[in-house]
């Protein structure tokens, strides 16, 4: 990956963005007073599943699905419908609008207001950034910046 790349997926990734002032814990907190989450290896556990089955995972596949740049409102609206709470889509409308706000403003696009997997993927084609480290980075920001 090219070291210009490279800097803006972490300039969209970092806490001082925008989208770095919002917190979502993803039920951490829930999670711990329950008993799942108990000792390192059950957080460990815990932050697989979310990635590999929870909204980690569905937010993958709509980011590479934004990065795809097809039927983008269809691709958001399926995003919106496959929140499982009130709470979720006010978090991914939330950081999208902000998201999108910033990147059209600084870096000159045009994205329509967009769920922020959605509008994530989107400006990484938009910018010509790789979307599989963006995806990656991206990831990495979902589970240590709530």
């Amino acid at each position: 990956m090219q070291i210009q790349a490279l800097i803006t997926l972490a300039q969209w990734l970092s806490p001082s963005f925008p989208i770095g002032a919002f917190s979502y814990s993803h039920g951490l907190e829930m999670a711990v007073q329950d008993g799942t989450i108990h000792d390192a290896a059950s957080l460990q556990a815990w932050l697989s599943d979310i990635i590999a089955h929870g909204a980690g995972r569905t937010d993958a596949i709509l980011l590479n699905a934004g990065f795809a740049g097809e039927r983008l409102t269809e691709v958001d609206a399926l995003a919106r419908a496959l929140a499982p709470s009130s709470e979720r889509l006010t978090e991914m409308t939330q950081q999208g609008a902000a998201f999108v706000r910033v990147v059209n403003d600084v870096w000159g696009h045009e994205l329509p207001d967009l769920t922020l997997p959605v509008a994530f993927g989107a400006a990484c084609a938009a910018q010509g950034l790789p979307v599989d480290q963006g995806a990656q980075l991206f990831l990495h920001a979902f589970l240590f910046s709530g």
